[in-house]
């Protein structure tokens, strides 16, 4: 996330002494000191079916609690073999596939082109705390792929479900 925001980090390590971590953040492009206003946002909704996979049970939650009160309809897994299970039960019902990027067992990428295999109608919305780098390396950053950052607020949230969603 530092390295996202344009920062740096130094380590300092003695032994018997302990480390000493430094994060360095860029400073505020416009030369304020003063936070920004909260902005009141508009929270899109909607009312299709979302499938969130997600191994952190925490995130899975916080998505499912999100899009719930957003509108749409939800259902849950923690990993991919999960989400095939589910999958085969409500067929197309699924509208979207929200997955994280790296999972164990199975990638978010290979379930993803799994499930659009079988239901080509299902749009799909990667999430991923990892840096370009690493989206590369699963395969991920492909011309027309939806991703979103992890964390994400809320509001975010509901915006990329709502972006792909309107294509």
């Amino acid at each position: 996330m530092v390295k996202q925001s344009g920062g740096a980090i130094g380590i300092e390590s003695v032994i018997g002494q302990g480390t000493t971590f430094n994060i360095y953040l860029p400073v505020s492009l416009d030369g304020t000191s003063e936070p920004a206003a909260p902005v009141d946002t508009v929270v899109p909704t909607g009312n299709e079916m979302v499938l969130v996979v997600e191994d952190e049970d925490a995130v899975r939650r916080l998505a499912a609690r999100v899009l719930r009160r957003a509108g749409y309809g939800v259902l849950v897994a923690a990993d991919g073999a999960e989400a095939l299970r589910i999958c085969e039960r409500q067929g197309a019902d699924v509208e979207l596939l929200l997955t994280d990027v790296v999972m164990p067992g199975m990638s978010g990428k290979r379930l993803a082109d799994e499930l659009t295999r079988s239901f080509p109608a299902m749009k799909v919305l990667f999430m991923t705390g990892y840096t370009d780098d690493d989206i590369l390396r699963h395969g991920v950053r492909e011309r027309g792929l939806h991703i979103i950052g992890k964390p994400f607020v809320p509001s975010e949230l509901a915006s990329a479900v709502r972006r792909v969603f309107e294509g």
